[in-house]
């Protein structure tokens, strides 16, 4: 098949992982401005679908934060805050 046009494919998907993911919202988490403790989800939700996540890819890693302990959702589910496990992985 020379000369011909190759197949396109999906590229590879950067947060299909969760794992890569959580980290990522990790990071964006511990860089935001913090307000009494909480960071709002907002700024780190647009930041990964700008990167080419998918709501399903952001809320499995951010799931996966919570699940290890190392984000707790605050109560208007706007707002995460960092758990001492989670503020330990940045000392």
């Amino acid at each position: 098949m020379t000369g011909q046009p190759q197949p396109k494919f999906i590229s590879d998907r950067r947060y299909v992982d969760s794992a890569a993911a959580m980290a990522r919202i990790l990071e964006l988490a511990k860089g935001a401005e913090a307000d009494k403790g909480r960071i709002s989800l907002g700024p780190i939700n647009r930041t990964l679908l700008n990167e080419g996540a998918s709501v399903e890819e952001y809320r499995a890693g951010l799931e996966r934060a919570i699940l290890e302990e190392l984000l707790e959702l605050h109560q208007s589910r706007a707002y995460v805050l960092f758990t001492p496990k989670g503020a330990d992985r940045f000392a």
